[in-house]
């Protein structure tokens, strides 16, 4: 089965640390149970299919699935043109472009 773009799969066996991020984040459950744990937070928590939980900007988080899972990572609309900008725009600056006409065969 091909998931969607972005969607990722978790299996009960897996545990998985995401690493503290600038930004916001929000974790989204599109199918299956999670536990999650975050850093700093005194509770864990339960998530199902159609939750989500927001991952404050700092923090690191675990997952495991019950028995298995499929989430999706998600930024914030404003956090995700930030990034796409800083992440492109030295490329393109440090790149010498040169358009050049097509051959024809």
């Amino acid at each position: 089965m091909k998931l969607p773009q972005f969607e990722q799969h978790l299996s009960g066996a897996d545990v998985l640390r995401l690493a503290p991020d600038r930004q916001d984040r929000s974790l989204l459950i599109t199918h299956g149970l999670v536990w999650l744990t975050l850093d700093g937070q005194r509770w864990d928590h339960w998530l199902a299919g159609g939750e989500s939980a927001l991952l404050p900007a700092g923090s690191a988080a675990m997952l495991q699935a019950w028995p298995a899972a499929r989430f999706q990572l998600l930024l914030p609309p404003q956090a995700a043109r930030q990034r796409k900008r800083r992440l492109c725009w030295p490329l393109l600056s440090t790149r010498r472009l040169s358009l050049q006409p097509l051959s024809t065969q």
